[in-house]
C-alpha cells in the first residue's frame, strides 16, 4: 500500500515485509547533500536594515516591473487587434481572454456583428501595458474592461484616459456591469458587449434562470464518520450545560483545520475562524471585553504547533481566566495528512522526533491540565464543566488519532451492533452527532459499516439501547 504523508516529497510504502527499506529510500531523497555552498551573504537584498536599504530594493522593484513591461512586449504575450475607428474596444487579462474569444464565437453565431470590436489581450494586469492600452484608446470611444476580482486594471485605464485626455466611456466594475466578486465566463463578457452596442443580450445567449440551489439535497460539510473531532463538539455543548450555562451563553472561538467544522450543524459550537493561531488570543481579546460567562477557544495540534504557542504563552504570562481546548489527532489532516511535530515517531521522517504535545503544554507552565479521550465523550464533558468553573488557564487536551489514518495504519475498533427492534427513529443519533454513517431507514436507522469505525459515540446518545457497542 503507498501512502502519501509529507506532501509531494515524502511517499511511505507501507508493506508487510518491505517497509524498513521504503523509509531507507524514503530518507535517502530527503537527506541533503554533503556538501552545499552557502546561501549569499547580502544584507542589502535580504533585510531591511534602514531606510536607505528599503529604498533601494523599492528602486530595484520597480525597474524589474519596467523590465518585465519589456520582456512580455519583446515576446508578444500582450495581443491587439484594432478594429473600427472610434468603435468598441475590449481588453482582457489572462483566464478571461478566452472567455471573450468564446464570447465573440457565441454572439456571431447569434447574429451580432463584432467584426468592428477592436480586442486587447493581456498576459497579465502588471506591469500595465501601457503603450497597448494607449493604443486601444486612441483607437476606441467605448472600451468594455473584463477582469477578475478587482478592478487594478480598469482604474489604471481610467486613470491613462484622464491623463491622456481621451473621452472614452469605459464598461466595467465602476459602472456596475461587473461584481467584484464571482468567476467571469462567456456569458459575462456577452453582457458587457452588448451594453456597449446598446443590444440586448440575444435570446439564444440568455439562460433560463433557474435556482438551483432549491433542487439540492441540503449537504452540510461536515467531520468524517469516527473522526474524534465529533466527539469534542458534543462534549463542549454537554460540559457547558452541566457548568450551567446555555449554548449561545458561552462564546467559543475557533481555528483554522478540521476543527473549523464545528460551525457546521449538527453542532454549529464554534463562533469564530478568522487566522492561524488566532483562536486563543482572540478569546483573550473577549475576556478583556469583561463578558460575564466563559470563553473556550480551541485550536487543532497542527496548528497548535504551528502558530498557537505564542497564544498560550500570553494567556499564561497574563494569566487569564480562559479554557483552551487542543484537538490532537496526531496529523495534519484537513491538508492532506501530512506530518507534523506531534504525529507518531513511526512516520517521521529520517532523523525527525515526535514532540509530545502534552509535554510541551506541560513545560510551558500550564498547571490545569486535563488529557482526555473525545471518543469517551461524557467524561470529556465533565471536564469541560470543571474548567469552566475554576479560574486561571486551563488546558484540556482531547487526544485521539485521526479516523482516517488510524484506518490505513489498521486500527480496530470493536463495532457498533444496531437492534433495529429497540429503534423508535426518534433520530437523535442523527440529530446529535450528525454522523455520514447513520441514515434513516424503513423500520429503524441504518449504519453503513463501510463508514462506521466504532467509535461508538451514536452508543452514548440513543435512549432505547438500539445502538450498543
Amino acid at each position: 500500500m503507498s501512502e502519501a504523508i509529507g506532501g509531494p516529497v515524502f511517499i511511505r510504502l507501507v508493506t508487510n515485509n518491505s517497509q524498513s527499506h521504503a523509509v531507507i529510500e524514503m530518507t535517502e531523497r530527503v537527506t541533503p547533500p554533503e556538501t552545499a555552498p552557502l546561501p549569499e551573504n547580502n544584507p542589502d537584498k535580504y533585510t531591511k536594515a534602514g531606510a536607505a536599504i528599503c529604498m533601494k530594493q523599492h528602486t530595484d522593484l520597480i525597474d524589474r516591473l519596467a523590465k518585465s513591461e519589456k520582456f512580455i512586449e519583446a515576446k508578444g504575450l500582450n495581443k491587439i487587434r484594432l478594429g473600427k475607428k472610434g468603435g468598441i474596444g475590449l481588453v482582457s487579462v489572462g483566464l478571461v481572454n478566452n472567455y471573450a474569444r468564446e464570447a465573440f464565437e457565441e454572439l456571431t453565431m447569434a447574429g451580432v456583428d463584432v467584426s468592428g470590436i477592436s480586442t486587447l489581450e493581456l498576459a497579465a494586469t502588471l506591469p500595465y501595458a501601457v503603450n497597448k492600452i494607449d493604443e486601444l484608446l486612441e483607437n476606441c470611444s467605448t472600451v468594455i474592461v473584463c477582469e477578475e476580482l478587482e478592478p487594478h486594471l480598469e482604474k489604471f485605464i481610467y486613470m491613462e484616459a484622464y491623463k491622456k485626455n481621451y473621452s472614452i466611456k469605459i464598461i466595467g466594475k465602476e459602472d456596475g456591469t461587473y461584481k467584484r466578486i464571482g468567476e467571469y465566463n462567456a456569458s459575462t463578457v456577452v453582457a458587457g458587449v452588448c451594453k456597449a452596442l446598446g443590444i440586448d443580450v440575444p435570446a439564444a445567449l440568455t439562460a433560463p434562470k433557474v435556482d438551483s440551489e432549491k433542487h439540492c439535497a441540503a449537504r452540510p460539510i461536515g467531520v468524517c464518520a469516527g473522526c474524534p473531532h465529533r466527539g469534542t463538539y458534543m462534549a463542549l455543548e454537554a460540559g457547558i450545560k452541566k457548568a450551567g450555562y446555555k449554548k449561545e451563553e458561552v462564546m467559543i472561538t475557533g481555528d483554522i483545520g478540521c476543527t473549523i467544522l464545528g460551525t457546521m450543524p449538527p453542532f454549529n459550537i464554534l463562533w469564530t475562524e478568522l487566522a492561524m493561531g488566532a483562536s486563543i488570543p482572540l478569546a483573550q481579546g473577549v475576556i478583556y471585553s469583561n463578558v460575564q460567562t466563559p470563553v473556550i477557544a480551541t485550536i487543532g495540534d497542527s496548528t497548535f504547533f504551528h502558530a498557537g504557542i505564542p497564544g498560550l504563552v500570553n494567556v499564561l504570562q497574563h494569566n487569564i481566566n480562559i479554557t483552551v481546548v487542543i484537538m490532537d489527532n496526531g496529523w495534519t489532516a484537513m491538508t492532506g495528512m501530512q506530518v507534523n511535530p506531534g504525529t507518531i515517531q513511526e512516520y517521521q521522517q529520517g532523523k525527525w522526533h515526535q514532540l509530545d504535545i502534552e509535554k510541551v503544554v506541560k513545560g510551558l507552565g500550564v498547571e490545569q491540565l486535563y488529557v482526555v479521550d473525545p471518543y469517551e465523550y461524557d467524561n470529556m464533558a465533565d471536564a469541560i464543566a470543571d474548567a469552566v468553573s475554576k479560574s486561571g488557564v486551563k488546558v484540556i487536551l482531547a487526544r485521539r488519532e485521526c479516523a482516517i489514518q488510524a484506518a490505513r495504519r489498521g486500527v480496530k475498533y470493536s463495532p457498533v451492533t444496531l437492534y433495529s427492534d429497540k429503534c423508535i427513529k426518534c433520530k437523535k443519533c442523527i440529530n446529535v452527532t450528525g454522523c455520514p454513517a447513520i441514515s434513516l431507514g424503513e423500520s429503524s436507522i441504518e449504519i453503513d459499516k463501510a463508514q462506521c469505525n466504532g467509535c461508538g459515540l451514536c452508543t452514548k446518545v440513543c435512549p432505547f439501547d438500539a445502538l450498543v457497542k
